[in-house]
């Protein structure tokens, strides 16, 4: 980096900065105070095809009538110097290297060619190209039930977003233009079973010149069921009268899964009822796709019991986890008054509605 130079010896701290052929006045004793160097805009990372502006500022703010920009060399020496007549050198992002080390120096209008000391060392990376974004998902699940909530989340390693892409397999899901870089973009998805497949995410590079995109991050498998079919809700007696005091036994049947099933049956949205935790499977034979598990449950009829929904629906066991089935149809329990010389109150059931005399 040229810091082994022994500052305490003017021609050899010069030297550090021109060569001996370019210094002008060797015998010089006294040199300008050095300037300061900075990178408009700041940033310490550049892409191939960026430009950034180099500002060699005067620590006086005083005029000077020529700025030196100079770039180190791997073996510690520096670049001839590119003379401006301002303190602004543009540089466009095209070089190979993994970093460049820059220098600036000026020639004050009444120092008789006096150069200034050199200036603080910035140093910029230039990677060959942009490092991948990091990609996750919460929950983390082995299996999703849809219209479940998940948050894809793209995490970018460098201040450069100016794009960030969400997609699934090859298929783009969502693009977002943030108002400045962030490290970070979050994009929270209702699931449906079209999502499942390989999510990941790619960003794009900011200020650029060129259409720059990332490498894609690493990918995760969503796997997302459909939900399980509704069950069915039925009643019993299938004669439709019950006598108060007596029971409405209600049935709930699901169809067609071999997985593992648990019952709940309500009234008005309230649960009144659950099957056992073990698994209920149709005359304990094997299941197949056209067999049915049903749990039951009693409703005594008493003068409480006089209006009411009865519905049910049942959790199926998939990946270790419970998945709620839909709500079976709703089965209406309403009170009528007898008929006419009718001394016992009876419940009349129907398909989807009941009568309790009263």
């Amino acid at each position: 980096m040229g810091e082994g130079l022994q500052e305490n010896s003017l021609r050899k701290g010069l030297n550090g900065i021109f060569p001996l052929h370019f210094f002008p006045f060797p015998n010089a004793v006294l040199p300008p105070p050095a300037p300061e160097l900075s990178i408009i805009p700041p940033r310490q990372t550049l892409l191939q095809g960026q430009r950034i502006t180099l500002k060699c500022s005067h620590p006086e703010g005083k005029p000077a009538a020529k700025f030196f920009f100079y770039e180190l060399k791997a073996d510690g020496n520096y670049t001839r110097p590119q003379e401006q007549l301002d303190n602004t050198l543009e540089i466009t992002a095209e070089f190979q290297e993994i970093k460049k080390t820059f220098v600036c120096a000026y020639l004050e209008d009444n120092s008789a060619g006096q150069l200034s000391e050199r200036s603080n060392h910035i140093e910029v990376s230039i990677p060959g190209r942009l490092r991948p974004p990091f990609f996750s998902v919460s929950p983390k699940l082995d299996m999703y039930s849809s219209g479940e909530i998940v948050n894809l989340t793209c995490s970018v390693p460098e201040n450069l977003m100016s794009r960030v892409l969400f997609k699934k397999d090859q298929w783009l899901l969502r693009v977002y233009t943030p108002p400045s870089p962030l490290a970070s973009f979050t994009y929270t998805r209702r699931l449906s079973p079209q999502d499942s497949g390989e999510h990941l995410c790619t960003y794009r590079a900011a200020e650029s010149s060129q259409n720059i995109s990332s490498p894609e991050s690493s990918r995760i498998r969503i796997s997302v069921m459909a939900p399980p079919p509704a069950p069915v809700l039925t009643v019993d007696p299938p004669s439709g009268v019950v006598k108060e005091g007596g029971f409405l036994r209600l049935t709930c049947s699901a169809f067609g899964s071999d997985a593992e099933q648990r019952f709940h049956f309500y009234k008005d949205g309230v649960k009144i009822s659950s099957s056992s935790e073990e698994s209920l499977v149709a005359s304990g034979e094997p299941r197949n796709a056209f067999s049915t598990a049903s749990a039951n449950t009693l409703v005594q009829v008493t003068a409480s019991i006089h209006t009411g929904g009865f519905a049910c629906r049942y959790e199926q066991k998939l990946s270790s986890r419970w998945i709620m089935s839909p709500w079976s149809q709703t089965v209406n329990l309403t009170g009528e008054p007898c008929p006419t010389g009718n001394t016992e109150p009876t419940l009349e059931v129907g398909e989807s509605s009941c009568g309790f005399c009263v």
